[in-house]
């Protein structure tokens, strides 16, 4: 009785070859590409073209009906690094490249609470927050403002108790499911390079609000350039280092598969050629 070994051969040959090549794609291809374009994205947006600024590095004043951040916005030469922001809690000022000028978003997380039983203004707990961005250079200071409803804990509302059985022991993280207000504002606020000031004020239409910010609270400040493709690229950096990175392991893996047939291709006819002479 003969056994036919050739199809689990080429079955374990095919297999070799598909195991190699998920080799060389996982451990040479993609990191090539991760590196390529890391070094393209550094060269065409430099790293100090987008500043982090967490809400702390503001100084603070309440008043009635809110509360106000500033801060002086430090210019800093050409010549110079612009130094990163440590998330410690102390205000300082904010540095900024000289003669540009910058786009801000932010990205705010906080509790309103309300001393009083009804709110005033809807029974619902709903209140209005009117945010006020201001810069000391301009001759007319408000460059930004807008009216949004939020939410606000009176005397009496409290957190669902048959929800910590979903949420576990952590009543701080129901409180956030229920009550936290969320306000992202991307692409609206433009900083000029004259701009050597920035004031934040929140007015909350009820009695004696206040206010707790979550930690994660901040600006972020990013170069405003004249080609609208390196602005996407810095507000949504993310996404372009996805898709920068598929781009560039697409095409080394095409450069790779080109070279591959080609050496095989050529390697066959060499072989076919010398099977014929003999």
């Amino acid at each position: 009785m003969q056994l036919n070994i050739t199809k689990p051969l080429q079955i374990l040959q095919w297999s070799a070859y598909i195991y190699i090549l998920i080799l060389v794609k996982g451990f040479i291809i993609f990191p090539i590409a991760i590196l390529l374009f890391n070094d393209f994205y550094l060269r065409l947006l430099p790293s100090d073209s987008s500043q982090w600024v967490p809400l702390s590095k503001f100084n603070v004043e309440e008043f009635d009906e809110g509360i106000e951040f500033f801060q002086k916005i430090e210019r800093i030469p050409i010549e110079w690094d612009i130094p990163a922001l440590p998330d410690n809690g102390i205000p300082e000022s904010i540095p900024l490249r000289d003669h540009i000028s910058y786009k801000m978003d932010f990205d705010m997380n906080f509790f309103c609470i309300s001393p009083t039983k009804n709110l005033g203004y809807t029974p619902s707990g709903i209140s209005e927050l009117v945010l006020e961005i201001h810069s000391t250079e301009r001759k007319q200071s408000l460059i930004f403002k807008r009216n949004i409803p939020i939410l606000c804990m009176t005397n009496g509302d409290n957190i669902v108790e048959d929800e910590l059985y979903d949420q576990g022991p952590s009543r701080i993280s129901l409180y956030e499911k229920e009550w936290i207000n969320h306000i992202k504002i991307h692409d609206k606020v433009d900083i000029g390079p004259e701009d050597n000031e920035i004031k934040y004020i929140w007015t909350i239409r009820s009695e004696s609000p206040r206010i707790l910010f979550n930690l994660e609270s901040g600006f972020r400040l990013r170069m405003n350039f004249e080609q609208g493709l390196r602005n996407l690229m810095l507000r949504w950096h993310k996404i372009t280092y996805i898709i920068g990175v598929v781009v560039f392991d697409c095409a080394i893996s095409t450069i790779f598969g080109i070279a591959v047939l080609i050496s095989f291709y050529s390697l066959s006819n060499k072989l076919k050629s010398r099977s014929k002479k003999d």
